[in-house]
C-alpha cells in the first residue's frame, strides 16, 4: 500500500467513526509528517506505511470507543390496510378477468399454443423427410418413380435436415417467448387482483 491509498483509507475509516473534517485533516497531517520524517531518514514509504499498520484499525483507535456510523436504513412502506371496499373491488376484478378469459384469452392461448404446436410438427416432418429421402437414396434409388442420381437424393436430404435444424432452433425461441409471455399474462393477472385489493 502506498501514502496515497493509506491517507485515503485513513480518510474513510475516521469519517465512517463521525470524525469532523477538521479532526480527519488534523490526523492525516501527523501521518504526513510521521511518513516524511521516515522518508527523510532514508526508509522507503511503502515500509513506513506497512509500518503504521491498517488504516482501520488505527482509525478504531482515534474513535474513543465510538462504534462506526451505519448508513441509515431506508424506510420500509407500511402494507395498505385491507378494507371492505379493497375486497370488493378484488372480487369484482376477479369475476371481470373470468369473464375476459373465457371471451379472449382462453381462445387466443388456445390458438396460438396451437399454432406453435403446428410449427414444431412442421420442423419435425421435415426432418423425417429429410431423413427418409436420404436413406431412400442409398437403399431403394429404383423404387423412385423419377429418376434422379443417388447423390441429388441426398443432398436435397441433408439440406432438408439442416433446415429442420434451423427450424428447430428457432421454434425453441418462440417456444421459449409464447411461455414468456404466458407468464406474463397470469402475473398481469395477479397484479389486477392485488391492485383490486387496495383501497
Amino acid at each position: 500500500m502506498n501514502k496515497g491509498e493509506f491517507m485515503e483509507a485513513m480518510r474513510t475509516n475516521l469519517s465512517a467513526y463521525g470524525k469532523s473534517p477538521q479532526e480527519v485533516s488534523d490526523i492525516l497531517a501527523d501521518f504526513e509528517e510521521h511518513i516524511a520524517t521516515g522518508v527523510a531518514g532514508g526508509r522507503a514509504e511503502e515500509e513506513i506505511v506497512t509500518g503504521l499498520g491498517d488504516p482501520a484499525a488505527l482509525a478504531a483507535q482515534y474513535a474513543d470507543g465510538a462504534e462506526p456510523l451505519k448508513p441509515a436504513q431506508p424506510a420500509q412502506p407500511k402494507p395498505a390496510p385491507v378494507t371492505a371496499g379493497g375486497v370488493g373491488r378484488a372480487v369484482f376484478a376477479v369475476i371481470a378477468l373470468i369473464f375476459f378469459d373465457l371471451i379472449l384469452g382462453i381462445p387466443i392461448l388456445a390458438t396460438l399454443f396451437s399454432v406453435l404446436v403446428a410449427f414444431w410438427a412442421v420442423a419435425l416432418s421435415l426432418g423425417v423427410a429429410g431423413l427418409s429421402l436420404a436413406v431412400l437414396s442409398f437403399f431403394l434409388p429404383s423404387v423412385l418413380p423419377f429418376s434422379l442420381p443417388g447423390l441429388f437424393l441426398v443432398l436435397i436430404g441433408i439440406s432438408l435436415l439442416a433446415l429442420t435444424v434451423l427450424a428447430c432452433i428457432g421454434m425453441a425461441y418462440l417456444t421459449k417467448y409464447f411461455f414468456l409471455g404466458v407468464k406474463a399474462f397470469f402475473v398481469a393477472h395477479a397484479k389486477i387482483v392485488k391492485g383490486g385489493s387496495r383501497s
